[in-house]
């Protein structure tokens, strides 16, 4: 809640927590200033407490991350009021307090972005099916409407991101679908002339590619600055 947040890469950097840890104070504080308040501030205290209900209620845990997020706005309304019970006291140590803990949030969100912009970008690369659009952008740029597109059946999602970014980089008429290939028996004598390909940098088979009349047109990188896809087109027989 304050300190890691999700488990999952994809929604989390597992940095800082769903709230900025000086919440953990700032909550139990707003809330105890709000039960005895007027009808709207129990309103907000209600918002809060029952906010992570629809996630709950589901029991589908994959889901709950997102819906769990109608909290977040009650959660700041909450310890907005946390901050105003520590400042309203003529007690210097609690008017401290309350320049402290308000002072830790851009603090911890500056921690937060810069591991964010790097070591992130790294270690949740793989989670994002690593950088398929810069494999795709290559293609859709520069090459043209109607020649065919193979895409390896080990890059996950690959029909799928094919339609999306054909979309959005543009350029180049995309196939409908692209053609979805296992490397290990596919027939390369079968493949048309001036045909892209992208597969895993790693992939044992593209060897054969070697010693036919395709080119290797780009290597893709990850921010890491290992490669994660290889770029190929078969040239046109003269």
């Amino acid at each position: 809640m304050f300190l890691s947040g999700d488990s999952s890469l994809t929604n989390s950097t597992r940095s800082a927590g769903f709230f900025p840890a000086a919440f953990a104070l700032l909550l139990p504080l707003g809330i105890m200033r709000l039960v005895n308040g007027s009808r709207f501030e129990r309103i907000i205290v209600a918002g809060f407490v029952t906010g992570p209900l629809a996630a709950v209620a589901t029991g589908t845990l994959d889901l709950n991350r997102y819906r769990a997020m109608f909290v977040l706005p009650f959660g700041a309304l909450v310890a907005v009021y946390g901050v105003e019970w520590l400042w309203s006291s003529r007690a210097a140590w609690r008017r401290t307090l309350a320049v402290l803990l308000i002072a830790s949030v851009p603090i911890q969100f500056a921690s937060f972005y810069r591991d964010y912009m790097g070591r992130y970008r790294e270690s949740s690369a793989v989670w994002f099916g690593q950088n398929i659009r810069g494999a795709l952008a290559v293609v859709f740029e520069r090459g043209a409407a109607g020649e065919p597109l193979l895409i390896s059946r080990q890059v996950p999602y690959a029909d799928s991101y094919s339609r999306f970014y054909s979309q959005v980089i543009g350029g180049r008429a995309a196939p409908e679908s692209p053609l979805l290939i296992d490397g290990e028996t596919l027939d390369l004598d079968t493949v048309g002339q001036r045909s892209w390909l992208i597969a895993g940098a790693g992939e044992q088979w593209l060897v054969r590619l070697s010693a036919g009349d395709w080119e290797r047109v780009a290597e893709i990188r990850e921010p890491s600055g290992d490669a994660s896809f290889v770029v190929y087109r078969r040239a046109a027989t003269p």
